[in-house]
Order: C-alpha cells, then structure tokens, then sequence
C-alpha cells in the first residue's frame, strides 16, 4: 500500500440512514467518484451500529482502530451511547471498527471494551486523507500454550513423508497464529493434531503389512486381507490430503483481513472487507456444538449395539406385544459419552455444504444470504451426519 493510501467511506446519500459502508482502498485505479465528491469502490461493506454513524470528509483528519475482540457482539450490546456511532462491526477476525475524530482519544475508544478479551488492535492515522505508519499492538504476543509435537516415525513412501511434512508445517503456522488472535480454535485444533497422529499410525502399521504380506494363487485369504489393508491405507491418505487442504484455506480465512491490514489482503473480499474470522469462529462452534451432541447421545453407537436387524422390524413394534422392542431412546440412557473425530470448519464456494474426514465445509454465499433457505446454516447438521453413515465418527 502506498503512502496515499487511506480509507475511504462511501455514504449512500440516496438511502442516507440505510447503506452506511467503508472500504480500504489500495489502488488508484479503483476509484471513481460520484457527483458529490465521496469516493466509491467496489469492496463489500462493514456495518455502523447506528444509522447515522460518524463520517469524516474523505480529506479530513481523523483515526481508525480495528480490533480484535473475543467477544464482539457481546461487547456491543454493552457500548456507551455517546460512542456507539463511532463504531462498526465486520465479519473478519478483527470484528470491531472504530471511526472517530481526533478530539477523541485511543483510550477512550479502547476504555469503553472489556479489555481482557482484546487480543490485538491496529490504529490508523489519517491526515488530510494520507495514512501514515499504522501502529499494531498483540495484547499477549506470547497467549496460549504452543503445542507442534508430532508423530516420531514417518512412513516409508516418499509422497506420504512430504504430504505429513507439509501437514506438519500447516498445523504450526495455523497454531502460531491462533495463539494470538484466534485462542478459541485451539482446543479443537488440539484434538485434531491428536487424531491426525493417530491416522498416521494406521498408514504406519498399514505400510508394514503390505510389505510383509505375499501372495500366493491360491490363497484367497491373503488377496482379501491386501485388499482390505489398500482400501483403509488409501482412505486414511484421502483424509490427510483433505486435511492438508482445509487448513490452509482456515489459515487465510480466519486470519487475513487482519493485522498487519496492509499486508493481509482478504482473498474473498468480495463477502466480507476484513476477512472472514468472526465467520469462522461462528461455524465452527457451531460444528462443534453439533459434535458434543453425537458425543453426548451417541445414537449410531445404540443402533450398532443393540439393533442387529437392519430393518427394525423386529425392534420397532409395540413394546408390550415383544421383550425386545425398544426405540433408540429407551438404550440411549444409559450408552455414555462417546467420543467423535473432530473436525475444522471453513467456507468453500466450489464445495459448497460438505463434509469431511476432518472438516465440514459451509457454503461462501451463506456470508451472504445465512438467512436463505437455500444457504441456512443448519445445512451443517445434515453434512455433520455423513460422517457417521460412514461410519468415521
């Protein structure tokens, strides 16, 4: 970003208290102008508290902090109402925007959050509509404890040895940044790198199989048995692969669009101006809400165990008319907890609403258009079920 570099506000004077947007601009060639001298660009919105919020001339003097708040939309609700025009919300991970004047201090904007669950924040100074150097503050560089334990032994094919170094490499960069910004997406990440170690130790023991396994003609066993080995070798590969690709898209959605904002692009920018962070963190304890619930009454684990007949006929007739006829409900009391594969959450546009070995995806457009049938969220229960027809849970 150059030196002329600014932000730029674009009020719909046609709708005046309906379409309150600011933009960051980056290049010249983006801008246009309309007849009333605001700068127009064609980037997505974020959203003022109030209808009529604060808004500088775009040659004017004044400053801009974008935060990174643990708890936005908590924290707004709780906003002084002298201040509350001077912020905005946005879906990237640093949820809340402060537009003021230079009469008002940092402190004061910074004052009127609970401090305890600000990770970071950004202040830009713009004089005269030139940014000057922007000043980033991590409250606790150092948050969160950092684990990149992995695996000791590797297998033996080269491709699978760059695939896991690759994945290794991804889950560190992805934890070095949680740790600071994002420290509500470590605990799953922990179970995650948990199972992945144990995916890599079936690849591992799958490996020493086949290359002691020989076959002869007429053992018929010992084909079916390579098969087999082949068949669960080549799907715990599929999920690795699947993996590797999910935490790289969780990488960039949850963490560009934040600081340092001039050299974090949003890449799909076109949803969402600061990312999609606060997107993310949504879906994701979401999905994992809808996980403790398969673990809390694991019902594909009742119907494995006590149901043999795959019709239910047998089961499901009137419970005084047969002993065993009992509905999942009448098991389900006293089954237990049962523990589910965990899974990351991110947006796709090519996938859309999909699941995964270790992910589920939700689709872009629901940024969007949530409230639409066709994109609700609750599409991510029916995804979440695949994994148990399946039967990876």
């Amino acid at each position: 970003m150059s030196r002329q570099a600014f932000v730029c506000l674009y009020h719909d004077l046609s709708q005046p208290h309906a379409d309150c947007r600011a933009c960051i601009e980056r290049d010249d060639s983006l801008k246009r102008h309309d007849p009333n001298g605001w700068i127009l660009c064609s980037q997505s919105p974020i959203f003022p508290l109030l209808s009529d919020p604060f808004l500088p001339e775009p040659e004017a003097t004044y400053r801009v902090i974008f935060i990174v708040h643990q708890q936005p939309f908590l924290q707004l609700g709780k906003l002084d109402g002298d201040l509350r025009k001077y912020f905005w919300y946005s879906l990237g991970v640093t949820s809340l925007v402060s537009i003021f004047p230079p009469h008002i201090s940092n402190s004061q904007i910074l004052g009127a959050l609970d401090q305890s669950h600000i990770l970071c924040h950004e202040t830009w100074s713009i004089r005269s509509g030139k940014l000057e150097k922007p000043q980033i503050a991590f409250v606790n560089p150092n948050a969160g404890h950092l684990d990149t334990s992995w695996p000791e032994h590797s297998p033996i094919n080269p491709d699978l040895i760059r695939l896991i170094h690759e994945l290794r490499l991804n889950f560190n960069s992805l934890l070095k940044r949680a740790r600071i910004m994002m420290p509500s997406l470590l605990p799953v990440m922990k179970l995650v790198q948990e199972s992945v170690g144990k995916e890599v130790g079936h690849i591992l023991q799958d490996e020493r199989l086949l290359r002691n396994t020989t076959i002869a003609k007429e053992q018929l066993t010992d084909a079916t048995q390579s098969l087999t080995t082949h068949k669960r070798l080549n799907v715990s590969v599929d999920a690795l692969v699947q993996l590797n690709s999910a935490l790289a898209y969780v990488l960039s959605q949850s963490f560009y669009g934040g600081p340092p904002l001039v050299q974090n692009l949003a890449l799909n920018s076109s949803y969402s101006l600061l990312g999609t962070g606060t997107a993310i963190m949504a879906i994701q304890k979401l999905t994992e809400f809808i996980i403790d619930g398969f673990a809390e009454l694991p019902l594909a684990t009742v119907i494995k165990n006590n149901y043999r007949d795959v019709t239910l006929q047998h089961y499901l007739v009137d419970e005084n008319s047969h002993q065993n006829s009992k509905t999942a409900d009448f098991y389900i009391k006293g089954a237990g907890r049962s523990e589910q594969t965990p899974k990351l959450a991110y947006f796709s546009t090519r996938m859309g609403f999909s699941e995964h070995s270790y992910c589920v995806t939700a689709a872009t457009q629901s940024l969007a258009s949530a409230d639409a049938a066709r994109r609700n969220l609750l599409t991510l229960t029916h995804e979440l079920l695949h994994s148990h027809v399946k039967g990876r849970v």
